[in-house]
């Protein structure tokens, strides 16, 4: 069997009884320690243990903050909320871990753009110590990635006069100058090699430079090597690519694309190789810039747009650099990363069909593949998509998986060099040279249009609509017009275009707003990322919008009267008739979706009564409906404590694994879905929620169908099955993605790729009322499963338990069973009968049963006093 991301992978996995072994670990504080799903090790930091006896490695935890508030939020409020909730998770979580490691005297850095220590050196015993921790989800080895080196084919310098680059000309950069937008007022940076500051093509946009040949480094720079206390450049690259994006000698070399931008750098690579250390360093001074030595971090000075040439060659979604992207996103920053060229991994040239490296293939960065100089033709060194990691904010229909975004000029591409203030080179080709000129025209656009600063999905839908098109046969079936393509995207940035677009969706009339909605029945309302928008000019689909990820949408209109509808899977489709625009209007039209499912809640949560003996008296319970589906229900009066409950499913939690003696298995592809994480690594998700053992079912990119079933004798009583799911990864399937429970071949429960579950990370549990079973006779238990594309369901710790039916003779409800409408309520009268009670308290519960629903216990709680009951007395006759 093998998984690889969401596939199935045959790994060796660390074993925590092995670590123990001889071994005598450091103190670790038990008081905080709380059972947990096991720590994933990495087989390399095993193997360098083995071989080296000490390694360095990186410890990954498991929370991470909610930052969606963020999107809603101005500039400045934005970039602190981040920085904020970024750095108190990070100090929460890993307290216990630094106080482990600073009693081991073990050298360590902690990062909070990641939340994640890396461990300068350690020891088997070390390692064996920190599996004890909870709130560890992964320890991983530490690697390095490859600066995108570019072909230089003309090795010459020179410091002569170009006037405006060919390149820049190309993608008409020019052009945009000449309607007055030159980046002013944004900030550009790079993390890269370094940059030489005192070059005259950059040294006036520089940001730490205050005039008069004074300068100030702090939050303009930083080495994370401890190489350079100002910006330097030993290698080139960097001073290149920042000459690209920003640079211009005041007319003389016009070699960037948005002149009147500011910089600021952090060296993320020395050399032609980019430790990981430096690069989550240099993405937390990007995201809130410190002092040169690293203290007094100040989001408020953090970057607009951020140029990365650097990354991997792997040809699957590698989720490292993950958490820094999605933290870059919720501040505001636009990431752009180069695609990588085919020299770079000893591809062919072309270099064919998913060759994209991490992390230009998210789905959430824009990546840039290159053109030649100035023919606008595709550039033979430039990797291709498509992606595994779909685009989830603003993908065209059929296309999530585009690779690159946008092409752009990368091929002999003239720029400053820091071998002296004065030098360029020409003869530069590579992505790395493309990269630049989409970040610098991310300035050109947002000065051009304000109102889209921190939008990456409209500036992103804006550079492709405006690319001009490319097209070419790149061989797949996804893309059958050649446009668009996976080696050209949507085509060559228009410079021009792009900035007009701006201009005019900021300064139009515009339809705008945000899509909310409850998140599995909770109370307040959440940003729906991804929900599609469809506006309708009289009766005709005008245009189809997606949400970003703080669930915004924005669109120039015409004035006139229009209808929309806001589709989103899991929720009731919303639509609003009649929506007038005003000329010059800058209309806000939000949307609060309702969950397609019914969300019961109870008031109160709980009764209490107190009676003398032989009385009565009623309460109410209000049961409402505050989901969209209708919610059927009946009422069961259950004693407390009930008679101990009876485990009847063999095997729970799959620890017998395979082949199993008390679960049938099957799965098409892989023969059986029981998975360990020492055959089956974890994909990505949890791995087994206890012990070793989980089912995992689908995981391929084939469509996979699998089962696990037991037959089991249900006595008579109160049947509850309880089981815990995860569904991470949803794949493409929707509703033919997924997995139900089968009870003699009926259907008790379902989730699909539309559940609004879909996409979370961690188990959720799931608890059903099966005591329509419980009827002493045999029956079969199925967790049936169908995946399309990468879909998994995680499976683990199912329990069945019968507690004998027992009878709550002093309570009863009117009406015990029902239908409760969407945004319905029904009152139920709960009676207490004290008859033939003696003095004491007596305890039940009132069990609110629904099969759309999870079920409801209100604890009932009835005090008998002393007293004469019924007894019936004369009155009092005074003679």
């Amino acid at each position: 069997m093998f998984k690889t991301n969401y596939l199935k992978i045959s790994s060796f996995f660390l074993i925590v009884g092995f670590l123990f072994v001889s071994i005598l670990p450091l103190h670790v504080l038990a008081e905080d320690i709380e059972p947990q799903t096991p720590v994933f090790v990495d087989p390399q930091v095993v193997q360098d243990l083995q071989s080296k006896g000490t390694t360095s490695y990186w410890i990954d935890f498991k929370n991470q903050p909610d930052l969606t508030p963020a999107y809603t939020m101005d500039w400045r409020s934005r970039g602190q909320y981040v920085y904020e909730q970024l750095s108190k998770e990070a100090d929460q979580s890993q307290r216990n871990v630094r106080a482990y490691l600073d009693e081991g005297n073990i050298s360590y850095q902690s990062f909070w753009i990641k939340n994640s220590i890396l461990v300068l050196e350690s020891n088997l015993n070390v390692v064996n110590g920190l599996l004890n921790f909870s709130e560890i989800s992964a320890i991983r080895p530490v690697k390095e990635y490859l600066l995108y080196a570019p072909e230089q084919v003309d090795s010459a310098f020179d410091n002569g006069i170009n006037g405006v680059g060919s390149n820049i000309s190309r993608v008409k950069a020019d052009q945009a100058w000449a309607l007055g937008y030159t980046g002013e007022g944004l900030v550009v940076a790079n993390i890269d090699t370094g940059v030489r500051y005192t070059h005259q093509a950059l040294v006036n946009q520089y940001r730490g430079n205050l005039g008069g040949g004074s300068f100030d480094h702090d939050y303009n720079w930083f080495d994370p090597y401890n190489t350079y206390l100002s910006p330097a450049d030993g290698h080139g690259h960097g001073t290149h690519t920042m000459g690209t994006a920003i640079g211009d000698d005041g007319g003389a070399n016009q070699i960037g694309m948005a002149p009147g931008a500011n910089w600021i750098a952090c060296r993320g690579c020395n050399s032609n190789s980019c430790a990981d250390s430096a690069l989550l360093t240099c993405a937390q001074f990007i995201t809130a810039p410190t002092k040169t030595d690293g203290t007094v971090p100040n989001p408020d000075l953090r970057a607009h747009v951020v140029n990365n040439s650097w990354g991997d060659c792997n040809r699957s979604y590698d989720d490292w650099y993950q958490d820094v992207v999605d933290a870059w996103h919720a501040a505001g920053i636009y990431p752009v990363f180069s695609n990588g060229n085919n020299s770079n991994c000893g591809y062919s040239r072309p270099p064919g069909l998913n060759t994209v490296g991490n992390p230009a293939r998210y789905g959430n960065v824009t990546g840039v593949g290159s053109s030649g100089n100035s023919d606008g033709q595709y550039a033979t060194h430039s990797n291709w998509g498509p992606t595994d990691n779909p685009d989830t904010i603003n993908a065209k229909a059929g296309f999530d998986m585009m690779k690159p975004q946008v092409v752009a000029p990368g091929v002999n591409i003239r720029s400053s060099v820091p071998s002296s203030d004065t030098a360029y080179q020409n003869g530069w080709s590579g992505t790395s040279m493309s990269a630049p000129h989409v970040t610098g025209l991310v300035a050109l656009m947002w000065q051009a249009g304000p109102c889209l600063v921190g939008d990456y999905a409209l500036t992103e839908t804006l550079l492709e609509d405006t690319a001009t098109p490319m097209t070419y046969d790149d061989g797949s079936p996804l893309t059958p017009t050649n446009y668009p393509n996976f080696a050209t995207g949507w085509g060559e940035i228009n410079a021009l275009a792009a900035v007009q677009a701006a201009a005019s969706i900021c300064g139009a009339t515009t339809l705008r707003g945000v899509v909310s909605g409850l998140e599995m029945c909770d109370v307040n309302p959440a940003p729906l990322g991804g929900a599609t928008v469809n506006i309708y000019d009289h009766g005709a689909l005008l245009t189809s919008l997606t949400t970003d990820g703080g669930g915004n949408y924005i669109f120039a209109l015409d004035a006139g009267t229009y209808d929309l509808e806001v589709v989103m899977n899991g929720y009731v489709t919303q639509t609003v008739f009649g929506v007038v625009l005003e000329e010059g209007a800058n209309l806000v039209n939000n949307f609060e979706l309702r969950l397609n499912a019914p969300c019961l809640s109870v008031a109160p949560t709980s009764l209490v009564e107190t009676l003398a003996p032989d009385r009565t008296k009623t309460q109410t319970l209000k049961l409402s409906n505050t989901g969209a589906g209708k919610a059927d229900f009946t009422l069961i009066d259950m004693p407390v404590p009930l008679l101990p409950d009876v485990q009847l499913v063999s095997d729970p939690s799959f620890e017998g694994y395979t082949p199993n003696s008390f679960w049938k298995e099957y799965s098409e592809l892989f023969g059986t879905p029981l998975c360990t994480i020492d055959d089956c690594g974890t994909g990505t998700g949890t791995g087994p929620r206890t012990g070793d053992v989980w089912s995992w079912f689908g995981g391929s990119y084939s469509g996979d169908s699998g089962y696990v079933s037991q037959d089991v004798t249900i006595g008579v009583g109160l049947a509850e099955l309880s089981f815990y799911v995860e569904q991470y990864v949803c794949g493409i399937g929707g509703v033919n993605n997924y997995l139900r429970l089968l009870i003699d071949d009926h259907e008790i429960w379902r989730t699909d790729g539309t559940d609004p579950a879909c996409g979370v990370f961690g188990y959720r549990q799931i608890e059903l009322d099966v005591s329509a079973y419980a009827d002493g006779n045999l029956h079969e238990i199925k967790f049936d499963s169908n995946t399309v594309g990468e879909g998994n369901f995680f499976l683990d710790d199912v329990e069945l338990y019968l507690s004998p039916a027992s009878d709550v003779p002093w309570l009863s409800e009117n009406p015990e069973s029902g239908t409760i409408p969407p945004g319905g309520e029904v009152n139920i009268t709960v009676t207490f009968d004290s008859t033939g009670l003696v003095k004491g308290e007596y305890l039940a519960k009132i069990r609110i049963r629904s099969p759309q629903a999870p079920m409801i216990d209100v604890p009932v709680t009835l005090v008998v006093t002393e007293g004469s009951g019924n007894r019936t007395f004369l009155p009092l006759i005074v003679r």
